[in-house]
C-alpha cells in the first residue's frame, strides 16, 4: 500500500498489473468483503477500477463484468 500511495501523490492515476493473489491481497486491505471467494472465483484476466481518492475506495470490476 506504501508504493502504491507513494506513486500516485507523485504521478496522479496509476496502472498497476499483477497476480491474482497480490490483487485479491490488495483489495481485502482496502475492503474485508473481499475475501477467498473472491480470489477463488478470479478469471484470467480480471481488470478492477480503484478509486482511492476519497475516503472510502471505490473498488470495480470493470472486466470481465462480473
Amino acid at each position: 500500500m506504501q508504493v502504491i500511495e507513494r506513486v500516485q501523490s507523485q504521478h496522479g492515476s496509476i496502472l498497476l498489473v499483477t497476480h491474482g493473489n497480490l490483487l485479491a491481497l490488495l483489495l481485502q486491505r482496502l475492503d474485508p468483503k473481499y475475501d477467498f471467494e473472491t480470489w477463488r472465483t478470479m478469471r484470467n484476466p480480471d481488470v478492477y477500477r480503484l478509486d482511492l481518492s476519497n475516503e472510502e475506495p471505490v473498488i470495480k470490476c470493470i472486466w470481465p463484468h462480473k
